[in-house]
């Protein structure tokens, strides 16, 4: 099985921690991470496998390979694990509300390719690929598999940060990165704080003022 991550928004230090995490968590599980059509700035500051070529050319069989879309028909199910070879995701930041970017923009580049959902959850890069793994190798059934939605954390003392994302849950307890947590209780820096001002306007920093892209 081998997990591929089709990088599609801007680096950032948190879009860094997301495929880290994903890529620590798979090789637990003795399953490879590849983050494809990786920039030039993924190339040089990813801690993870990663190739600038985009997953639409790798050379895989479409009939072995889901990619993750939340707008699929079809769940993903512990029998995928027999007749999958690979799982694509898209390696996208969270946007409120959803732009469906990876429905627009990846699943047409795919032809033939299968497609799978995880419900009708907002996940996370490494929630998305957690509850895969969830599924597919501890072979959960996916509404089984318990989701905090937005969790909220406390930064600091009187301080909280609402989550736009979703995240398979631990003993209860949303299974987010402890790199994230970290990250956040240090500030979120001058660069999250524009990005997260560009996506409650309902585009991305690098889109024009119309947010079209």
């Amino acid at each position: 099985m081998l997990f591929l991550i089709e990088h599609m928004d801007e680096w950032s230090p948190w879009i860094d921690i997301e495929y880290a995490e994903s890529y620590r968590v798979c090789r637990r599980e003795g399953i490879d991470v590849v983050v494809t059509n990786a920039s030039p700035e993924v190339m040089i500051k990813g801690r993870y496998p990663r190739i600038p070529t985009s997953v639409e050319d790798v050379p895989l069989d479409p009939e072995r390979v889901a990619v993750l879309v939340p707008e699929a028909e079809d769940p993903l199910t512990p029998e995928d694990s027999e007749r999958l070879d690979a799982v694509v995701v898209g390696g996208i930041l969270g946007d409120h509300p959803r732009r469906k970017r990876t429905l627009r923009l990846l699943v047409p580049k795919l032809k033939g390719f299968e497609t799978r959902t995880l419900g009708p959850y907002h996940f996370s890069i490494d929630g998305a690929v957690k509850v895969a793994l969830r599924v597919l190798v501890e072979g959960i059934d996916l509404e089984e598999v318990e989701v905090v939605e937005k969790p909220e954390l406390e930064v600091e003392p009187g301080h909280t940060v609402t989550l736009n994302c979703d995240y398979p849950a631990v003993d209860g307890d949303p299974w987010i990165p402890e790199e994230l947590v970290d990250y956040l209780r240090e500030g979120i820096v001058e660069y999250e704080e524009a990005e997260f001002s560009a996506r409650r306007a309902g585009r991305d920093r690098r889109d024009g003022p119309e947010g079209t892209a």
